[in-house]
């Protein structure tokens, strides 16, 4: 647009001292030719130029950009596709974290049916939406306008282009952004989750370990006393065996010692002679011995019931003894289970806190994004003010500059009617230079003084030619504002490359906090 109207004032500039220049030389030869005086022709205005044409107006284009702040940058028309070791890199980089999605280990509580810890469900995992995504006419608007656009000739439709394009950008970044935040309110609850379950499966699991301590230590000491109580009545039992024994061996020496002295005194009692005290003792003898052997009878009949029940006492101590050591060897497989449960919840703990650590380190990247996001809302809130109103006085000063345009373009149509007319006066000139030699000095001065005055006209045309230019600087240092302004939307633009880095980085913290 501003090379267009350029052009056409440097066409006009040309084109006006070229007219004069043809209008100097007919006068010229109307001056060296003439031959009779010319009477008419007393009218200034066919070299002259009214007062408002001599009033140029001066384009306001320059004071009213120099009035507004530089706030115009360089905008990227086309952004950079990525490479194919960048795509590479990511893809495998995808295929790495799908494959290093944990869950957690809740198979080994299903081991012991009565002790139930609560459970935890891994949520689906979620997936940012990365630059990949783009749609293809997107890509294809990328490509075509990659190699149209020179900077030279920015239009106001591409520069509006432009600024569409970063404020879609700015909304796509803004909504994954608000993804990200939402996401990471979820991870958050999640954690919450998974600590509380943690907590609980932890409190249980010492629960339960100091139960089962509990009952060992209760079943231990249960056992020793059983075996105390088993030993002392083995022994009171060895003892009345003993003593029983010895009974017997006392019993039978006593039986031996009475027929000892039982047969003395028959032999005795038979040397006297008396048959009848004979008769008595023959009768007492048996009797004592079948009393005896009867007691003895009874007494190692009560031994043998004894003992028999001793021995079943025994073989029931030896069983239960034998149960105790297998619950003994139970609870010790369950407390090798408990601990290496123990174990590894402490690391699931450990890694907890890992991941604890690491959404804390997210969660400060997510305020400084926070911060910057502010920031360029602000910046993006003043600069589309100051393009609002950059364009409010550039359309402004268009106008202006039609409206001049128009003028000077009227002015050239009075120029041309002047021109037609001049070349009509000038034929009756030369047809009545003949009849009018009389007035051909007073037609010389005149002619002179058109002369000056056509200088004069000259020189004011060419203050308008020195007004041109002006403006034309003015308009190059306009282009040269509008390139410093561009080179600050390229600056924008690499801020906006550097948030997409940093959302990157924070979509790869959150992916390895899920593992």
């Amino acid at each position: 647009m501003f090379k267009k109207l350029k052009d056409k004032l440097a066409e006009e500039v040309k084109s006006s001292p070229q007219r004069i220049q043809q209008f100097a030389q007919a006068a010229q030869a109307a001056v060296t030719s003439a031959s009779s005086s010319i009477s008419d022709i007393t009218n200034s205005d066919l070299f002259s130029i009214g007062d408002n044409d001599g009033q140029q107006p001066r384009p306001k284009a320059q004071s009213s950009l120099n009035s507004q702040p530089n706030t115009f940058q360089d905008v990227a028309l086309v952004q950079p596709l990525p490479s194919s070791e960048s795509l590479d890199y990511m893809s495998a980089h995808d295929i790495h974290d799908n494959q290093r999605q944990r869950r957690l280990s809740n198979s080994s509580f299903a081991s012991d049916v009565s002790f139930r810890l609560p459970s935890y469900e891994t949520p689906s995992m979620y997936h940012l939406q990365s630059d990949m995504e783009v749609s293809a006419s997107e890509a294809e608007e990328r490509g075509f306008s990659s190699g149209a656009v020179s900077l030279d000739r920015v239009t106001k439709e591409q520069l509006y282009a432009a600024y569409r394009r970063t404020q879609e950008r700015y909304t796509k970044y803004r909504t994954q952004y608000g993804d990200l935040a939402r996401h990471y309110k979820l991870l958050e609850r999640e954690n919450a989750k998974a600590r509380s379950v943690l907590v609980e499966t932890q409190d249980k699991a010492l629960r339960r370990i100091s139960e089962l301590r509990e009952q060992c230590a209760l079943e231990q000491s249960a056992k020793a006393h059983l075996e105390k109580a088993l030993r002392i009545e083995l022994e009171e039992k060895g003892m009345k065996i003993e003593a029983l024994n010895t009974k017997v061996q006392l019993l039978q020496s006593n039986t031996e010692i009475v027929n000892t002295t039982d047969k003395n005194e028959n032999k005795t009692k038979s040397t006297d002679g008396d048959g009848d005290v004979q008769l008595i003792n023959l009768s007492t003898e048996p009797e004592v011995k079948s009393s005896n052997e009867e007691s003895t009878a009874s007494e190692i009949i009560a031994l043998n019931n004894k003992i028999e029940k001793m021995e079943h006492l025994l073989n029931k101590y030896k069983e239960s003894l034998k149960v105790s050591k297998e619950k003994n060897s139970q609870i010790n497989t369950e407390l090798q289970i408990l601990s290496n449960e123990l174990e590894n919840k402490n690391r699931e703990i450990d890694q907890y806190k890992l991941a604890s650590d690491q959404l804390k380190a997210a969660k400060e990247n997510i305020q400084e994004l926070n911060n910057l996001n502010e920031e360029l809302q602000n910046k993006i809130n003043v600069y589309e003010f100051s393009k609002t109103r950059e364009l409010s006085t550039l359309e402004v000063d268009f106008q202006k500059a039609q409206e001049e345009i128009a003028e000077l373009r009227g002015k050239i149509e009075v120029f041309g009617k002047r021109e037609e007319e001049y070349a009509i006066s000038l034929a009756e000139n030369k047809l009545s230079i003949h009849k009018e030699l009389e007035s051909k000095e007073t037609e010389i001065k005149s002619l002179k003084d058109h002369l000056e005055s056509s200088k004069k006209e000259i020189q004011s045309l060419n203050i308008v030619v020195n007004d041109y230019k002006n403006s034309v600087t003015s308009l190059e240092a306009e282009k040269s504002k509008l390139m410093h302004e561009s080179s600050e939307l390229a600056s924008i633009k690499a801020k906006t490359t550097d948030l997409e880095s940093q959302i990157e980085e924070l979509s790869k913290n959150a992916k390895t906090s899920n593992r």
